[in-house]
């Protein structure tokens, strides 16, 4: 080997990695730049999604007939034959008190204290904006309420509460008589 086959070796070997170097160079600039692109892309897709959102739920109002639109959503969700005979308001509360079937109900945006209900949104109903629209049927039943947005409603049993009943005392209290003055 002489000494032109160790320069030539030396700078075959500094050309390979200064390739390899402005290659990998490049393709961390390529990446960087795709993220980039990537994430404004990403970007402006959620806010046209939101903004198309946001347009079409303007155009969402109250059904109606609240007692046939509850009527159809139960028997979506699963209540077939379900009728609904009366919808009231509670006041103060952004809830429905719901008669079906002689029973009662409550229609609440809360969940339920025991967790068992009837979830009413748009994968139990197929409505996309059954949430809204029982939203706004709130507000408009009590315009002064502000119901806040939420993506279910639930559907529980009214759970009533009663005072329990005293046991009658065995013996009655005597009171002292008033004295008679004369």
């Amino acid at each position: 080997m002489t000494e032109g086959d160790l320069i030539l070796g030396t700078i075959l070997i500094a050309g390979f990695a200064w390739l390899g170097l402005v290659t990998t160079w490049g393709w961390a600039r390529n990446a960087r730049e795709t993220r980039r692109i990537r994430e404004a892309l990403e970007a402006w897709a959620l806010q046209e999604l939101a903004h198309r959102r946001e347009a079409e739920a303007q155009q969402i109002r109250p059904p109606e007939d609240l007692q046939a639109y509850l009527a159809d959503l139960l028997a979506r969700a699963g209540m077939e034959g379900v009728r609904v005979q009366e919808v009231t308001p509670l006041p103060g509360s952004p809830s429905f008190r719901v008669i079906a079937d002689g029973r009662a109900w409550i229609l609440s945006p809360h969940l339920p204290m025991r967790g068992e209900g009837i979830a009413l949104d748009a994968l139990t109903t197929g409505d996309r904006w059954a949430a809204e629209r029982l939203r706004r049927a709130r507000m408009a039943a009590e315009p002064g309420l502000a119901v806040p947005p939420t993506e279910r409603w639930w559907l529980a049993p009214e759970i009533r509460t009663f005072a329990p009943r005293r046991a009658p005392r065995r013996f009655p209290i005597l009171l002292p008589l008033p004295r008679r003055t004369s």
